[in-house]
């Protein structure tokens, strides 16, 4: 009988360079480590091996998945004990694995349901002999089922949000399930007015473009909490009920985000110290395309502190190999869609990224030539490698932006549309109407990033990657953002840009002549690129260094909330807004957010202690909240938490119910009715005769002093509510949409404010007012990136559109008392009826800035 013994397995190493050279390597392994490889394994032995939580920087394509395996082995054999190694996917799991085996390190593919993993392997595990590679959902469920760890790494730990976050959500898609939305819904209504909680009600609601994103905090009334409790625990069967057991324990410190076809109910930051696991493992590893910014990992991670492993100041710069940029909406002289058909073609393959499903199905349905396979987000995990070998093939993921390598000639196209910063309704709230992008900025960075790079995985790999659509157009050439990506994709940009001005005919040869190497791209195009490399700096946005100040308090003042202790968890997030208020620009709108739901825990500590100090205390954060969130109006429409705690009516808007009461009292209904269906049919023509009159009417109906000023060159139209608001508009609605904005069409209306205090003769231009360009259009020129001054905003003619018919069937319901009774509504009853609608001209204008020209 032959005898089996581990010893031979079991050789310690020093270091996990050591281990590597002598590794029972397959054919196909990597020889050599690359210095920036061996710098980071080096820089772990000597000083981090004692760090409970740590995170390496190796960018996207320049190999981070072997260092971490090596540590992994390394850990295992040293300390000998369990080693998980955890991945996002499947997919990726199974891509790791491959790279283990072939590396010669022993492993036990661990993925699924726990049933499902195969006996041997998991006996091979639980003795130490094998590190697991597993998924974080093996990590970060009700119930994990692997033994206490001495060591995780987390793969592709910038993409965690999505999967660890994910684990601590609840998400209700009302196509999918309209009962339970319905039963989450009633169980919030008493935190949302009345005519919005009808308009949601409504089945048809699903379809609707302009019913707000509304928020709720359970936190501020027990019965909601209750209530949302008894909903979900309802409607929860089958694997819904592991989902409930994430945050049952935790709901009232969850935030709830209510919009007509889906309502989510999470925590701001995951209670990971809630879970055994991963809390007790002796060392928590991040390995990231980036080593992030602004707390983004700790965040995603709930983290007070995790320490980065930057690259060596001595190790060389490492290349990800070389990505032609094509910006297909700047290309002349032909259809986009026809323009990216003879790209497709001409590259053979094509994987698509984009953040929603909707916009990855129109691009294949325009894209896809006929007799091309499909691989897209129901297959992808079995299918992958049977793209990787297809000649010719379409891949076509939605919100999915890691754990696809497509190196070599596996494909050298990558599709790029849509801006991936509204993945959850979380994000989209952040991003949108609390207008606190900030917070953001690095996940969202990083998603462009890893997108762009799916298809260089080497130094001398290569791809052609098209950016489709205005907003990812504008959100890379914008130079605040494209200055925060690091040097060399700085330099892809420029040089897509200005080679992608051009007509089709050029750009189709020119990508031609980067797909066959050709001696020309590499005498002008690589050449140019590398010059501008050696010229760039990477430049991290305003903020920043606040932002991380902030997040050790963020995730303690989340973890003691999730406890119900609410008074330290309103002071500590309190801390942390103070950290953030240190920040400029985009920080001030994260720091409402934070500062709001101190005061929802400090009303929620009143029932507990001290009540009187602790609603006086909620009622100066809230009003903290509601000056730091300006211009956005989400605070004011936020459920009250108490008589007590008063809600402030803007001047602009008291001035506006005082003027359509007179309007009322003056006029009567007479004729109104008529001027309504007039403004309607006016703003749903282009021409400028009927439009303009259209923006004018409307402004009156918002109880603003409108007018198309006469003198030479002003605005088509003023908005002045006393001299508490101005709004002047630009109006271009016949444009077509298909081109970009042009510099002539900023500069004219970012002087009409001046105009209007001009002719107004009034001593200055009231805070907060507004030049609004009334657009198709949305892609900025070249020469009109950052002409733009900060009060002016692009709205499209569909958006003004809406408001006018919410404003019509405001006045439906205004008209009727004079129509039965001959008697008009009072101010207060005006103001409350508009406040409803969410017509109020705080309101409006928040509707109307939401993006700057900039």
């Amino acid at each position: 009988m032959a005898f089996r013994s581990r010893g031979g397995e079991q050789s310690v190493y020093d270091t996990p360079e050591q281990l590597h050279r002598n590794l029972p390597k397959g054919p196909d392994a990597v020889p050599n480590l690359w210095t920036h490889q061996g710098d980071v394994l080096r820089a772990y032995v000597s000083e981090y091996q004692d760090s409970p939580d740590i995170a390496l920087e190796l960018p996207t394509g320049t190999g981070k998945t072997l260092p971490g395996l090596l540590i992994a082995e390394f850990v295992r054999r040293t300390r000998n004990c369990h080693v998980a190694y955890a991945c996002p996917t499947r997919q990726l799991a199974h891509q790791v694995n491959r790279v283990a085996l072939r590396e010669g390190i022993a492993t036990s593919l661990l993925i699924g349901p726990h049933g499902t993993w195969d006996a041997r392997a998991h006996a091979s595990f639980a003795a130490t002999n094998t590190v697991a590679i597993t998924t974080y959902s093996s990590i970060f469920n009700s119930s994990p089922k692997l033994p206490a760890l001495g060591l995780i790494v987390f793969d592709d730990a910038h993409a965690a949000e999505q999967y660890v976050a994910g684990a601590y959500s609840i998400h209700i898609d009302r196509r999918e399930d309209e009962e339970r939305y319905q039963a989450i819904l009633d169980a919030v209504r008493s935190a949302l007015d009345g005519v919005h909680l009808e308009r949601l009600r409504d089945s048809a609601a699903v379809s609707s473009i302009d019913i707000d994103l509304r928020v709720v905090i359970p936190a501020q009334d027990i019965k909601v909490q209750r209530r949302l409790d008894s909903a979900l625990a309802e409607t929860s069967t089958g694997n819904r009920r592991f989902q409930l057991a994430m945050v049952r324990d935790g709901i009232a410190s969850c935030i709830v985000l209510v919009g007509p076809r889906s309502i989510l109910v999470r925590p701001l930051i995951p209670p990971t110290n809630q879970n055994a696991l991963f809390r007790d493992a002796r060392q928590r590893i991040y390995l990231s395309a980036t080593l992030g910014s602004g707390g983004e990992l700790e965040r995603a991670f709930g983290r007070e502190h995790i320490t980065r492993i930057p690259l060596s100041d001595a190790s060389p710069t490492p290349r990800a190999g070389r990505r032609f940029v094509v910006f297909a909406d700047l290309i002349d002289g032909i259809e986009r869609e026809e323009f990216m058909s003879r790209l497709v073609e001409l590259a053979g393959k094509a994987l698509i990224l984009t953040p929603d499903g909707l916009t990855r199905d129109r691009l294949v349905s325009a894209l896809q030539p006929e007799n091309w396979p499909l691989y897209d987000n129901e297959n992808i995990d079995t299918t992958l490698d049977q793209f990787r070998e297809r000649e010719h093939g379409i891949c076509a993921l939605a919100a999915r932006y890691d754990g696809i390598d497509l190196p070599d000639d596996e494909c050298r196209l990558v599709i790029l549309e849509g801006l991936p910063n509204k993945t959850t309704l979380l994000e989209a709230f952040m991003s949108g109407r609390a207008r606190a992008g900030a917070a953001l900025a690095e996940r969202v960075r990083t998603r462009v990033t890893q997108a762009a790079g799916r298809c260089t995985r080497g130094p001398s790999d290569y791809a052609v990657v098209a950016v489709l659509g205005p907003e990812l157009t504008n959100y890379l050439i914008a130079p605040e953002n494209m200055n925060a990506l690091d040097a060399e994709a700085q330099a892809e940009i420029q040089f897509g840009l200005e080679n992608s001005a051009i007509s089709y005919e050029e750009a189709l040869e020119n990508v031609r002549t980067f797909l066959e190497r050709d001696v020309s791209w590499f005498e002008d195009g690589e050449t140019a690129i590398v010059e501008m490399r050696y010229a760039l700096d990477r430049q991290l946005p305003q903020g920043n260094d606040a932002l991380t100040q902030a997040v050790a308090y963020e995730v303690e003042a989340c973890a003691e909330a999730w406890s119900g202790r609410w008074a330290e968890a309103s002071a500590k997030m309190e801390r942390a807004a103070i950290k953030v208020g240190a920040g400029a620009g985009d920080t001030r709108a994260y720091r409402a957010i934070l500062l709001y739901l101190a005061g929802a825990w400090a009303y929620s500590a009143s029932t507990v202690q001290d009540q009187q100090a602790m609603v006086a205390r909620a009622s100066d954060l809230v009003r903290q909240a509601e000056e730091a969130s300006h211009p956005a109006q989400w605070v004011r429409l936020m459920s009250p938490m108490a008589s007590d705690i008063p809600s402030r009516m803007a001047p602009e808007d008291d001035f506006a119910a005082r003027k359509i009461a007179k309007m009322l009292s003056r006029r009567g209904t007479s004729g109104t009715e008529q001027r309504i269906e007039r403004m309607i049919q006016n703003l749903s023509q282009t021409g400028a005769a009927s439009y303009e009159p259209g923006i004018t009417e409307l402004g009156v109906l918002l109880g603003a002093d409108a007018s198309k000023p006469s003198a030479k060159g002003r605005c088509d139209s003023a908005w002045c509510w006393g001299d508490h608001r101005w709004v002047a508009f630009e109006a271009k609605s016949a444009q077509q949409p298909n081109r970009p904005i042009p510099h002539s069409d900023i500069r004219q209306v970012c002087d009409q404010l001046r105009l209007m205090r001009q002719d107004r003769d009034a001593d200055g231009i009231p805070s907060g007012s507004a030049a609004i360009l009334v657009t198709p259009r949305q892609l900025l020129a070249q020469d009109a990136i950052g002409a733009a001054e900060e009060h002016v905003y692009l709205v499209t003619p569909a958006e003004i559109l809406s408001i006018a018919k919410a404003v019509a069937k405001a006045w439906e319901t205004l008209i009727r008392p004079s129509k039965s009774t001959g008697q008009s509504l009072g101010r207060r009853q005006i103001y409350r009826h508009y406040q409803e609608h969410g017509l109020l001209p705080s309101l409006v204008l928040d509707r109307l800035t939401l993006r700057q020209a900039s």
